[in-house]
């Protein structure tokens, strides 16, 4: 069961507010499909935020379950899922932006019914560390990520010799809604570890859970459509901060996770009720990424490792993809 000091709020809506279902709108345009939108976007985030004062590659874990039974049951307990499934009677007029949500909320009792819950992991990366309520740089990482509403800013500690600086993807510009999108229920789990400062308040881990829902009305109430899932924060502006440390590990391991380590650096995203398939993942991986995958060992920046219900899945090798082929043979003749 979830611990009487967490609990899911709801944004109200009013002037100024962005509906949730909008703050996906610079991602429309895209023509992608929701899985390639969430591997560009974390792959590129981990990239960005590889740690420079190690020269090992970053380690990206792409790992798909599927839960039934008293697994899902507790899973459903420490997320509290059921408040969200008692507001779906509101969404019932929700446009295509919820997509299969209702559905999925409607099963969300149904313990013999399968919940998939796709993991991506970074290790070797900075984690989401900095002020966990405000945006005063880059390194805010949690607020950039996690609670921020709009796009990024044009941050003034970005270095010239960046060039990660100012992408459209990457350094968390729309990763939120990307693994958003990725969700029936629109809805993440946010877990990291990283160096704890006088701007993390020396807390050095961290977890929370956002949705991403139609707005709707509860009585005499409007919603926006954003939620937040943490501790009560006695803020008016965040209403709910992360759980940290202990109770960030504690919540973790409840919904199924291994605890990261204090040297394990770091960002794991649970997104449950994704309709991903670990082939669909490993393909998009490999038509977006394939120039990180078949470069030389000793000169990448990643590694990416795939694991599907509990099995590993031998490395991946974009060199068997006929269309890419003639690219990678390009590339091999340049870098040689």
């Amino acid at each position: 069961m979830t611990s009487p000091a967490q609990s899911w709020d709801f944004l109200k809506d009013g002037a100024g507010i962005l509906p949730a279902s909008n703050m996906a709108d610079p991602l429309r345009g895209s023509n992608l499909k929701p899985t390639d939108l969430l591997v560009r976007e974390a792959v590129q985030n981990s990239l960005d935020e590889r740690r420079r004062d190690s020269d090992s590659p970053v380690l990206i874990r792409f790992e798909r379950r599927v839960l039934t039974g008293s697994d899902k049951e507790r899973f459903v307990d420490a997320l509290d899922l059921r408040v969200l499934a008692d507001r779906r009677q509101a969404f019932r007029t929700a446009h295509n932006w919820f997509g299969r949500g209702n559905v999925a909320l409607d099963d969300i009792d149904k313990f013999d019914v399968e919940l998939p819950v796709l993991v991506v992991s970074d290790s070797n990366a900075n984690g989401l560390g900095g002020h966990w309520n405000r945006r005063r740089s880059k390194g805010d990482r949690f607020f950039n990520l996690v609670l921020s509403i709009g796009g990024s800013l044009k941050w003034e500690d970005e270095e010239e010799e960046d060039t990660d600086a100012g992408r459209t993807l990457g350094s968390y510009g729309y990763g939120k809604m990307a693994f958003a999108l990725s969700s029936d229920i629109r809805t993440v789990v946010y877990y990291s570890t990283f160096d704890p400062n006088a701007d993390t308040g020396n807390v050095r881990s961290r977890a929370m859970a956002t949705a991403f829902l139609p707005q709707h009305s509860v009585g005499d109430i409007d919603y926006a459509g954003q939620a937040y899932y943490g501790n009560d924060s006695g803020e008016e502006r965040n209403p709910r901060k992360p759980l940290v440390d202990g109770e960030a590990h504690e919540w973790i391991r409840t919904l199924g996770l291994q605890e990261r380590s204090v040297e394990d650096t770091g960002t794991t995203v649970m997104i449950p009720a994704s309709t991903a398939t670990m082939k669909e993942i490993v393909e998009s991986c490999e038509t977006w990424w394939w120039p990180t995958m078949v470069r030389r060992r000793h000169g990448r920046r990643v590694e990416f490792e795939f694991v599907d219900d509990g099995d590993l899945i031998p490395g991946s090798n974009p060199r068997f993809r006929k269309e890419l082929s003639p690219f990678i043979d390009c590339y091999k003749l340049i870098e040689s």
